[in-house]
């Protein structure tokens, strides 16, 4: 089936298949939610899984936006782009499987998301050295109702989903 072209496997499966200690998936997804625990614990996964030559999807909607009551105090939350500040060196840190490969990584956030520019900045050539996450491919998740308010041309507004949880 190979050999006749019927068939075509990801890179990840022809160079891991028959190693010890591999992943044969080509990406695989998961979400950031909104407590220290979990984070710690999702970019440990990322992690253990890029080792092995994982790529991976990461939802960020239930992050607080910047600027967020945090344990009760009022603009505590540093919002979206710490997490990706240290995905993206944990990415460029780790070699895929042995393969001289940096990790792969695609964080997505939703276009109601409060912190959505500052998600956009951090993708930018111009953006400030320190907020630079030029090794992340960034995706914006489009619902149909912000591109029918893009047609009728009416507002957009933003939210943070601490406190609208109604909209996740």
């Amino acid at each position: 089936v190979l050999s006749t072209q019927k068939l075509s496997l990801p890179t990840v499966i022809f160079t891991q298949l028959g190693k010890i200690h591999t992943n044969l998936d080509s990406c695989l997804v998961t979400q950031l939610d909104d407590d220290l625990e979990n984070i710690l614990d999702t970019f440990k996964e990322i992690g253990m899984a890029t080792k092995y030559g994982g790529g991976w999807g990461l939802h960020l909607d239930r992050i607080r936006s910047r600027g967020s009551k945090l344990q009760g105090v009022e603009n505590r939350a540093t919002g979206i782009v710490r997490p990706l500040k240290v995905l993206n060196d944990l990415m460029l840190y780790i070699d895929q499987a042995k393969a001289n490969k940096k990790g792969v990584l695609s964080p997505s956030l939703s276009v109601w998301h409060y912190d959505i520019i500052e998600f956009l900045k951090t993708n930018r050539i111009s953006t400030d050295c320190d907020d630079h996450c030029r090794n992340l491919f960034h995706q914006v998740i489009v619902n149909n109702c912000f591109l029918n308010r893009v047609k009728t041309n009416k507002d957009w507004y933003l939210f943070d989903p601490y406190e609208t949880n109604y909209v996740l």
